[in-house]
């Protein structure tokens, strides 16, 4: 039986199905999508099914919009291979500019460059796990624990730790969007280098709240973008200022206040289950002072002394590119 139907790609190997008759697809269907001469042709199986309009997922051979459909018999499917689920492996390098700001104390500025590992699974809900390292050796501008001026430089590596779940509230032949929530980790690894170096971890735990949007031009061409809003749950900054001064104690500073944002657009090219995607981003951090940390230390024969730590306020803004490839199964 073979059917004219509007067939139209939704995203990746999903595929919209217009126009038939009342019963004559079923959820579970194998069915053939084919032009007349056969020239492009593929498999697929009816997922869902709401009114006339039918969601297929592609599992073999190459299909783009406006085929005919062939629903397949028992003999037919037999042989077919299940579909493969609606998932997505892909890997990257990314390239950016890094700028700190204790505002009025010091700032650290240069290059960072990485690589970063995505998995997604899109069905009813859209679930991302997503890990980048970035690392770099960059300008220090400020002083010392003496408040004398200092220039040198700083080896510096961020690890993002991310996992989102999103649901559609939009969803056409051509175009999805995508609110989403979770929880990520980011790590900073910061080295002052030279007389009076010494190191430091930041870490943070953030809650994202976001929208992704994707628009589909042409069958292998998508344009995308997304804001993001990161309600910052915690962070510490453990200073090790015995590298500087064994006299000095190393030191854990709690913060509790601060704020993210995160945005990015860009392009996807598609090939059959192959993607391949070019991404320019922004992300911002804004924290405020720490708590005080009080410790005393002693100087033998003169005594002993009171000190208090902070962790100033302070800004980060990194932007760059990153260049993504994935294979869709």
């Amino acid at each position: 039986m073979t059917m004219a139907q509007s067939v139209k790609k939704i995203l990746g190997n999903k595929f919209l199905i217009q126009d038939f008759a009342d019963g004559e697809l079923q959820v579970g269907d194998q069915i053939e999508m084919f032009d007349k001469n056969y020239k492009v042709w593929g498999k697929a199986r009816i997922e869902k099914i709401k009114k006339n309009q039918a969601i297929a997922t592609v599992h073999e051979g190459q299909v783009t919009n406006g085929l005919s459909v062939k629903k397949l018999n028992e003999t037919e499917s037999e042989s077919t291979p299940a579909p493969k689920g609606p998932s997505n492996f892909s890997v990257y390098y990314a390239k950016a500019d890094f700028d700190y700001k204790e505002p009025g104390l010091m700032s650290i500025t240069g290059d960072l460059s990485g690589f970063g590992v995505v998995y997604q699974y899109r069905e009813a809900a859209h679930v991302t796990l997503e890990y980048e390292s970035l690392s770099g050796n960059n300008g220090y501008d400020g002083q010392t624990q003496d408040g004398v001026p200092l220039q040198t430089r700083t080896e510096d590596k961020i690890t993002n730790l991310r996992f989102s779940v999103g649901v559609p509230v939009i969803q056409l032949s051509r175009f999805i969007a995508v609110p989403y929530i979770g929880i990520g980790s980011r790590k900073w690894d910061d080295k002052l280098l030279g007389e009076g170096g010494y190191r430091r971890e930041i870490q943070y735990t953030y809650a994202p709240a976001g929208l992704h949007a994707e628009v589909q031009v042409a069958t292998f061409l998508s344009f995308f973008a997304s804001g993001e809003y990161d309600y910052f749950i915690s962070g510490k900054v453990n200073s090790h200022l015995s590298d500087a001064d064994p006299l000095l104690p190393d030191i854990e500073n709690k913060q509790k206040k601060g704020k993210g944002q995160r945005y990015s657009a860009g392009a996807t090219l598609s090939m059959y289950n192959l993607f391949c995607r070019l991404h320019y981003f922004v992300r911002k951090w804004k924290i405020k002072d720490s708590e005080q940390v009080k410790t005393q230390i002693s100087l033998g024969p003169f005594g002993v002394v009171e000190l208090t730590f902070v962790e100033p306020a302070n800004e980060t803004k990194t932007t760059g590119i990153i260049l993504e490839f994935g294979l869709n199964y």
